[in-house]
């Protein structure tokens, strides 16, 4: 008998179970079922916003690549990041652009949207860059020791900053490195130490 799934308690154990192994069947073999709602309507409603198609940076400077996805009538899942056809655009740059391609980068604190499109299908991300305190990469309101370790890894990798408006670029020299962890030190609550892992000036 089949029934409407409204809550993890309405259902037993040995139901979890076979939901699962369905779950994995459909994903093994998905020409197998890709006739299983033909002639079907299928309505989704969201009682909340979706997280999934929403960006929330932590500082100026973070990026994240935009992975873009299509499924094939057959079933097969293509990539489409790099595709001619798939196009990105950001309605306020000062916020957030794409950068190298398909990577969206936080460039100042506001909310924006960006676009992708593909061949007339279109989907719409919110994204907000938060304001923040200089130094306070993990957003917890306190420079601290976290900030110092976190931005130490990144200068011993030797990344380069994103633009002008990289918030790890704390002295504003086009350079990530030991200097920047040594601003990020004056500007700690606490007692902070240079951690061991830097390398570099």
């Amino acid at each position: 008998m089949k029934k409407d799934f409204l809550s993890i308690r309405s259902i037993s154990s040995v139901e979890i179970r076979e939901l699962i192994a369905q779950a994995f069947a459909i994903k093994a073999t998905p020409s197998k079922y890709a006739e299983t709602l033909k002639g079907k309507a299928l309505a989704m409603i969201f009682e909340k916003p979706s997280l999934r198609t929403r960006v929330t940076f932590d500082y100026p400077g973070q990026q994240l690549p935009l992975v873009v996805t299509g499924t094939t009538d057959t079933g097969a899942v293509l990539d489409l990041s790099h595709s001619s056809r798939t196009g990105y655009h950001s309605v306020n740059p000062a916020v957030a652009t794409i950068t190298g391609g398909r990577l969206l980068t936080a460039v100042g604190p506001g909310s924006t949207t960006v676009t992708v499109a593909y061949q007339g299908r279109t989907v719409v991300i919110p994204v907000t860059v938060p304001k923040t305190i200089p130094g306070d990469f993990n957003g917890d309101g306190v420079v601290d020791q976290d900030d110092v370790n976190w931005l130490a890894a990144v200068a011993a990798a030797h990344l380069p900053p994103a633009g002008t408006f990289d918030a790890r670029d704390l002295n504003r020299d086009g350079v990530i490195d030991r200097r920047d962890v040594r601003r990020l030190l004056s500007l700690c609550a606490g007692n902070c130490v240079m951690p061991r892992v830097t390398t570099g000036r």
